[in-house]
């Protein structure tokens, strides 16, 4: 029976040489192949992940159009930082009589400073690392050093009646000259970390560029429980494959057609043909929170960066990530590799 089991994985694995691009080929249309003979693989399904608190993990963000801030990558803590209606623990000094050009951004200091950096845990001796994963460079900068500031949330305006801490995201600004070095925009394809050690593979992540084969060309494989259960909801569309090493990822596109709403998904597998295990599992549906992120290269004349993998952490499995866009909420990091684990980003996602 094992022996059986092995002809079976070799004819899979022969299947993926023949049908599979490189990554960061030009992108192909739809590949077809009748004579393929159609293998099915029984590997391990992949668990359902979890949540992993080992990382925090912000963005720069830059919100030029608040009065000051024009040229500020701001990183918000405001995820981290609970705030107390209590008058002797607010955020934010009293600035019910200032005009509005003065408050939309300004610099938080003394009590307020320490206030932010004893519930954050953040020392003054810990080191903001700014890693841009698309150029694999990186700057860090000491706390001590960095102006702890309040900005306006984006969705404030000068009509409202009121401004009080809730209506702030609180953080660290640095200026954007001083970003310079880590490449690209400075805020785009950028992640932040805050402690005494980089935790980044100073390493850049392999862009994935997708290729259009038949939508039969999807591993008929184990899939995770949970997920069987949600795609008999949905018509199969087409599949996107790629290639890195060993790594074969493989994106299906889904739609679920009702007569009020018709919902896209995209099933996403990623197989390790070496080891004949699944690396990653996870079927994104869109809701009125998230979207479907386009995938890079099969849009003509598309710039697309949004889908990425590679070793992010230092002695840490390798991540893929990018397939969603999100209104409401933040982007999840997903680790590969068994048992599956995500990291849910610090955006300080407000409305």
């Amino acid at each position: 029976m094992n022996s059986i089991k092995s002809v079976k994985v070799s004819l899979q694995i022969m299947l993926f040489v023949v049908l599979f691009t490189s990554c960061g080929s030009t992108p192909s249309k739809s590949t077809k192949d009748s004579t393929t003979p159609e293998v099915s693989i029984q590997y391990s399904a992949a668990s359902q992940p979890k949540l992993s608190e080992e990382f925090k993990i912000y963005y720069v963000r830059w919100e030029e159009r608040a009065k000051g801030a024009e040229n500020i990558g701001f990183i918000s803590f405001s995820d981290d930082y609970p705030l107390s209606e209590h008058p002797d623990s607010l955020a934010i000094p009293d600035i019910s009589d200032m005009p509005y050009d003065s408050i939309q951004y300004f610099e938080l200091t003394g009590k307020y400073r320490e206030q932010f950096l004893n519930k954050t845990g953040v020392s003054e001796d810990d080191k903001l690392f700014v890693f841009n994963y698309s150029t694999g460079k990186i700057q860090s900068f000491l706390i001590k050093k960095l102006p702890l500031s309040a900005l306006i949330n984006p969705y404030a305006s000068e009509g409202d009646a009121t401004f009080d801490q809730f209506s702030y995201m609180i953080g660290f600004g640095i200026d954007r000259s001083m970003l310079s070095e880590i490449g690209g925009d400075y805020y785009n394809h950028v992640l932040v970390s805050v402690g005494k050690k980089n935790p980044f593979l100073v390493k850049k992540l392999n862009l994935i560029t997708w290729s259009k084969v038949d939508s039969e060309k999807f591993p008929a494989v184990k899939f995770r429980s949970d997920i069987v259960s949600e795609l008999k909801n949905f018509r199969k569309l087409e599949t996107n494959i790629c290639q890195l090493d060993t790594l074969h990822f493989f994106a299906q596109e889904l739609k679920e057609e009702k007569a009020d709403y018709n919902r896209s998904a995209r099933h996403v597998i990623v197989i390790n043909t070496k080891s004949g295990k699944v690396e990653f599992e996870e079927l994104y549906t869109e809701n009125e929170s998230v979207g479907i992120a386009h995938l890079n290269g099969i849009f003509k004349d598309s710039r697309e960066t949004n889908q990425w993998t590679g070793q992010l952490f230092k002695n840490r499995s390798p991540v893929i990530f990018g397939f969603t866009n999100n209104s409401f909420g933040c982007s999840l990091i997903y680790f590969m590799g068994q048992p599956q684990r995500f990291i849910y980003t610090k955006c300080d996602s407000r409305h």
